[in-house]
């Protein structure tokens, strides 16, 4: 039986998860936390004499309608100092689907006709491991609003987070 690497941080609940899970059966897991591994690497936003480095993640997203142009007009001095990320609203029932290896877990309902599509996506962008934000319309419509690549377990519901975090140990000691 060979040794697991996880690098993570020790707030990450996922990376907390699935440790504790590999160690629960007994499996060596040796783990390095990001911050060891590249010290003094930027993972935030930084503004220094002007300059910016790094990137900015707003947690929340707003509910800044663009109606009209001056909408827009009020957004431009912000966009000299921040990077903007802006979404078309699609009305229907949002969704959120994880992508483990061959495996789509759905935060509620299993959705058959989205789960293909989940793992498409992921496939075709190389990712073992992702999180889709998705929304099915009333006419049975699928639309991706959103995609991480590194995803939090904080707001799904503890019965999916396990089902993941399952998925993710089994991927791991394959």
């Amino acid at each position: 039986m060979g040794c697991t690497l996880i690098i993570g941080r020790d707030e990450d609940l996922c990376c907390r998860l699935v440790r504790e899970h590999l160690l629960s059966l007994g499996r060596q897991v040796v783990y390095l936390p990001e911050g060891q591994l590249f010290p003094g690497l930027h993972f935030t936003w930084e503004l220094r004499d002007g300059d910016s480095n790094g990137t900015l993640e707003l947690a929340e997203p707003s509910n800044y309608f663009i109606t009209t142009e001056k909408d827009v007009q009020k957004l431009e001095p912000l966009s000299r100092i921040l990077p903007l990320y802006l979404s078309e609203v699609v009305p229907g029932d949002p969704v959120h689907a994880y992508v483990v290896g061959k495996h789509v877990v759905f935060d509620g309902a299993f959705h058959l006709s989205a789960a293909a599509h989940c793992r498409e996506v992921a496939d075709s962008l190389g990712l073992t491991f992702c999180h889709l934000h998705i929304v099915r319309t009333v006419d049975d419509q699928w639309y991706c609003l959103g995609l991480d690549c590194m995803p939090y377990l904080f707001e799904c519901a503890e019965q999916t987070r396990n089902i993941i975090v399952a998925h993710l140990v089994e991927h791991a000691t394959r």
